[in-house]
């Protein structure tokens, strides 16, 4: 897509981190020969439905041939259309969501860091405050990139996990309060923890098999511990992720 330089400015991670690229070479001691990829798409959901407008992600890696050992790097690949015999080893994704930008310069970023995925929200300072609202929007890109799901823009040809962190139904505590948000946005306040527990098992986020509601009934030990590692209990989940209209009906 053609891009003006005054919108490329106005995103959070363009102009101030691009020095970032040159390191980012080094640090995985490419030879200069490699080509690089770097792709910036505006409103590369939007085909999704008006939920997902808005969102701007730029895409960066280097491009390797196919018979390369792809597995070094076993994580997002993406085709080459200029050259079907390569991929671009996706080694670092930006995502802001621009509604946002102008009060809050902040985005997400997801590194690869040698077998497995970093995330930060970057762009703030002293100067900015980040708000729930803002933290939402991000969080949910962060969900949905960690779950793999394709774009419209791009085909995602290869998408392996790596070497799991972490142990039990979540890689990670940020896994499970991003699996238990979603769940509970659309539940309402009276959620028993076994029809909870059950929830989380369908997940994209959840590394096991899903659950019976029977099962969970036995195992809200498991909910609890969860909690009780992000900081939380039961009733605590539902005031900061229920809907407040639902829980007054």
């Amino acid at each position: 897509m053609i891009c003006n330089d005054f919108w490329l400015n106005s995103l959070p991670f363009y102009r101030p981190y691009l020095a970032e690229d040159d390191s980012l070479r080094v640090e995985f001691n490419y030879s200069s020969k490699v080509e690089w990829y770097k792709q910036i798409v505006k409103d590369i959901w939007h085909a999704e439905g008006g939920e997902w407008r808005g969102y701007t992600a730029e895409f960066f890696g280097p491009k390797l041939w196919q018979m390369d050992n792809l597995d070094e790097y076993p994580y997002w690949r993406i085709q080459d259309d200029s050259d079907p015999k390569r991929v671009i080893q996706l080694l670092r994704t930006r995502v802001c969501y621009e509604p946002q930008k102008q009060y809050t310069p902040i985005f997400l970023e997801l590194r690869y860091q040698k077998f497995h995925l970093t995330s930060s929200i970057r762009g703030m300072d002293s100067d900015v405050e980040v708000g729930p609202e803002e933290l939402t929007y991000l969080l949910r890109i962060r969900n949905r990139l960690f779950g793999l799901e394709s774009t419209s823009s791009l085909s995602l040809i290869t998408a392996r996990r790596g070497r799991r962190t972490g142990s039990g139904f979540f890689a990670s505590v940020d896994n499970f309060l991003i699996a238990l948000q979603d769940v509970l946005q659309d539940a309402d306040h009276n959620l028993s923890e076994p029809k909870a527990l059950e929830r989380l098992s369908r997940h994209q986020l959840w590394q096991s098999k899903p659950l019976t509601l029977e099962a969970c009934q036995k195992r809200t030990k498991t909910l609890r511990n969860w909690l009780d590692r992000s900081g939380l209990n039961w009733e605590k989940a539902k005031d900061q992720y229920c809907p407040r209209d639902k829980e007054n009906k």
